[in-house]
């Protein structure tokens, strides 16, 4: 009995641990299977380093509309949205509107 209490507890924790987690909501992880959303202006809320994604975003040619606390509000093309989701300084990106 204890034997399969300690199995069933392990094979639980490496299910949870295997488990990919994604930066992305959703919608733009569906957003982002579109073709026609490459090039697409997508309004987003980005929580992450505010002084890297000012900076990045600008450079990228995407405008940041405002920061408040570790939240920055964006419009940026599905394209720089596949580059900004692989960053490290970036924790998650979710729609900033529902269109």
């Amino acid at each position: 009995m204890k034997l399969l209490i300690t199995s069933a507890i392990l094979l639980f924790t490496l299910s949870l641990s295997a488990q990919e987690t994604t930066k992305l909501s959703f919608r733009l992880q569906q957003k982002l299977t579109e073709e026609s959303a490459r090039n697409e202006q997508l309004s987003v809320l980005i929580k992450g380093d505010v002084n890297y994604l000012r900076e990045e975003i600008s450079a990228l040619g995407g405008r940041v509309k405002f920061t408040t606390g570790d939240i920055c509000s964006a419009t940026i093309t599905g394209e720089m949205l596949s580059y900004l989701r692989s960053h490290p300084k970036v924790i998650r990106i979710e729609e900033g509107c529902i269109q």
